[in-house]
This record gives C-alpha cells, sequence and structure tokens, in this order.
C-alpha cells in the first residue's frame, strides 16, 4: 500500500547521503477510515486527498518554503494505522528502495508557502487567505530515481 510522507529538506539529504531515513516518520495511508473521512472511497480521490494532507503536515516541517512529500510502497501488516486523525501511521525507517515518487513545489510559489508557514505560526486566525492560497499550489511530480536531482534542487 502507498504511505503519503511529509519530508523536510534535511530528509531528502539524509535519504541521498545515507540510502534511508530512520524515523519515526509519520505519513498518511489512504485506507479505510480516511476515506469515510474524505467521504469518497475512490482511489484516485483517496491518493489525490492523502497527497494534499501530507502537503499539510509538509508546511509544519519545511526548512524552506517548499514541500516536500515522498510516496513510499509499505507493507501494512503489522503497522498501527491511526483512526484519529485517519489514516496516519508512523514508520520506524524509510529506505530510498520504497519511494515510488516525490512531490515538491514549484519554486514559483516560495512566497506563497512561506506566507502559509507564517500563518501557520502566528497566534490568530488572521491567515486563512494565506493558508488556502497554498490549495492552488500543486506539487510537482519526480520519479524516485531522480532524488539527487531533488536535493540538488533544494540545496
Amino acid at each position: 500500500m502507498r504511505m503519503f510522507i511529509p519530508l523536510s529538506p534535511a530528509h531528502i539529504q539524509e535519504l541521498v547521503a545515507n540510502g534511508q531515513l530512520t524515523g519515526p516518520l509519520e505519513g498518511v495511508i489512504p485506507n479505510e477510515a480516511f476515506a469515510q473521512w474524505i467521504e469518497s472511497d475512490d482511489p484516485e480521490d483517496m491518493e489525490f486527498a492523502a497527497l494534499s494532507r501530507a502537503g499539510d503536515l509538509a508546511l509544519l516541517l519545511a526548512e524552506t518554503n517548499q514541500r516536500i512529500v515522498a510516496v513510499v510502497d509499505v507493507d501494512v501488516d503489522g503497522l498501527e494505522i491511526n483512526d484519529e486523525p485517519a489514516g496516519t501511521a508512523f514508520l520506524a525507517n524509510v529506505s530510498s528502495s520504497q519511494i515510488a515518487s516525490l512531490h515538491v513545489d514549484d519554486a514559483l510559489n516560495k512566497a506563497v508557502i512561506a506566507d502559509a508557514r507564517k500563518a501557520l505560526a502566528s497566534d490568530d486566525d488572521s491567515g486563512e487567505a494565506e493558508l488556502t492560497a497554498v490549495d492552488d499550489c500543486d506539487l510537482l511530480w519526480f520519479d524516485a530515481l531522480e532524488l539527487a536531482d531533488v536535493a540538488a534542487s533544494l540545496s
């Protein structure tokens, strides 16, 4: 099954250097509870919503103004998947061979992402427009074989 894991640029550098990440790493799995939460059991809807949710989580941990999400193949047997929030789970570690793809914000969206991160850090509710603007920022798709290129683009 696929798991959508928000990453930081430091995570990407660690993956390039070591071939793996040491967790715990929180991610989103589009399981049955997640389908109920998004009110759709269409596989494409579920994967898109999981990618979007992981992108939102990436706003909380990025050291730069680009969100990064890794799509990872995981064995769900023995994996504790939480129903609250729906479809979240933790992995002990991830090897680069498990990564199916990477999704990264276009550099043109850095200002929008920076504004959203500031809004999240503020103590008031005034940043709703900035957070909504992130929804219009598509994450670019990269094959797992492009890991080194993604790392170089983030430096």
